[in-house]
């Protein structure tokens, strides 16, 4: 069974600079793909579905779990293959049991078979359809997306790293707290690529991870997101779970108010940066705070302000869009060094030895920049009445900023009070100090994952290997 499954992995993401700016494609905005990742695994199932009764030579059965969730019932569809046989002719409708939507999975796996048969053409896609019971879906996620402190207590153990992998964190899929990290983009996106490879490397001779049309992947994940939220939000979470970190430049939204041009969406991503963050000496981490920020309404305050000051708002942005240029300057600059030696210089800087060298002088340029960019999201926010960065946050952040070897803190994407972010010297002390200082503050949990040059992966050839899946295989 595990020769012909597919598993797909897609991470997690952090916007450390240009938040509410990646709304408008004139902006740009840095987000960083992280260690967490999202996994989804394809294959034929070994299940009968719960809509057994209503299976015809045209129907698909498709199977959904979330072992994390196993007091939600697995989600079972039935697809409707009318049309398959003529190019454009399937719309692939489907039922579901339970019957209540799930927005994000439904349009991923509705989106998903549309991207395969468009990329294969009708003949080769029904030949890829699995013979016997239809398509098993299984969703996994690592622990660093949703809060872990019932799983602790549960399990009567301290910290994240004691957990095993994939823990349920007790709750249901409808109440668990998140800790935005980008759980529903990077969902999309395993699923959305997990069936797309599931039907085109079942027709295709190339290696199964070279083979992946990312930009098709992307379109169709863009649109299945969009989709299930709604409305045509900014994109850079499903970028970034694609193409992994980079420098972000938001599509024209108009490109997905039609059908017909939707496969050409979100080529538009920037330029990616490699390497980013990993391998400079530098690290990145993540802190999920347990209070909550209605993101949607943050946004909403932000652009009527905009809207309102027109000529004022716009030099605030162009302010915070100037720093953030620079601050991609530094970055790739230092990519472009021998690693080795930035590494060294990185931490030489730290202890004093090198401050005069180049990469001495980079690295004042992004502590500097960083404090910049602290400064000119918390004017945003104080001009336009908004908590971009509230005062509890900023007691946090400064306080991270007092560790030494911190290079810079501040709270990804729109802000608020769900997490913050932390750049700091790659070493053991300056990480303990870190984790000490966080400590002092109540309901706050460093993750566990670090920042990650890598997007989607097709992880068909070594998850098989791991422990971790063999019971799902």
């Amino acid at each position: 069974m595990s020769k012909t499954a597919s598993i797909v992995s897609a991470p997690g993401k952090a916007l450390i600079a240009g938040g509410y700016l990646v709304l408008d494609p004139a902006y740009s905005g840095l987000v960083l793909a992280t260690s967490a990742r999202f996994y989804a695994i394809v294959r034929p199932s070994t299940s009968t579905t719960a809509l057994a009764a209503e299976i015809n030579e045209n129907a698909l059965p498709i199977i959904v779990t979330s072992p994390q969730f196993p007091s939600d019932p697995p989600r079972h569809y039935l697809v409707d293959l009318t049309g398959i046989d003529r190019p454009g002719g399937a719309s692939f409708t489907f039922r579901s049991s339970p019957p209540a939507a799930n927005k994000f999975i439904d349009n991923a796996l509705r989106t998903a078979l549309l991207l395969a048969h468009l990329r294969l053409g009708p003949k080769r896609f029904t030949s890829a359809l699995p013979q016997a019971n239809g398509i098993d879906v299984i969703v996994l996620a690592d622990n660093d997306f949703y809060s872990q402190s019932a799983s602790l207590a549960r399990l009567g153990l301290i910290n994240l790293c004691d957990l095993p992998k994939f823990t349920s964190p007790s709750a249901t899929i409808a109440s668990v707290n998140k800790t935005g990290l980008g759980s529903s983009a990077a969902l999309v996106t395993g699923i959305v690529a997990g069936v797309s490879r599931f039907f085109t490397t079942a027709q295709s001779a190339a290696s199964p991870a070279t083979d992946m049309d990312k930009h098709g992947i992307h379109a169709a994940a863009q649109l299945a997101h969009c989709l299930a939220q709604g409305k045509i939000g900014s994109g850079f979470d499903v970028s970034s779970a694609i193409f992994g970190s980079h420098r972000y430049q938001r599509f024209d939204p108009s490109v997905l108010t039609s059908a017909m041009d939707v496969w050409t969406a979100g080529k538009h991503v920037g330029q990616v940066l490699a390497p980013l963050i990993p391998g400079l000496g530098v690290k990145l981490m993540l802190a999920d705070v347990a209070a909550g920020s209605n993101t949607p309404a943050l946004v909403s305050r932000v652009l009527r302000w905009r809207k309102e000051k027109g000529d004022e708002a716009e030099r605030v942005w162009r302010e915070i869009q100037d720093n953030n240029d620079r601050l991609v300057e530094v970055l790739e600059e230092m990519g472009k060094l021998d690693q080795d030696q930035v590494e060294r210089e990185v931490k030489a800087w730290w202890t004093g030895e090198a401050k005069n060298g180049r990469v001495g002088f980079l690295v004042d340029r992004l502590v500097e920049i960083l404090a910049q960019n602290r400064v000119g999201m918390r004017s945003m926010g104080q001009a336009a009445d908004v908590p971009i960065e509230p005062v509890e946050q900023t007691k946090l952040l400064d306080a991270c900023i007092e560790v030494s070897g911190v290079l810079g803190a501040g709270v990804p994407g729109a802000g608020g009070y769900d997490a913050i972010f932390i750049l700091y010297i790659d070493h053991p002390t300056v990480h303990a100090n870190l984790t000490r200082a966080l400590s002092g503050f109540a309901n706050v949990t460093p993750l566990l994952c670090e920042a990650s040059a890598e997007g989607i992966k097709d992880e068909s050839e070594t998850a098989v290997e791991l422990a971790e899946f063999q019971q799902y295989l």
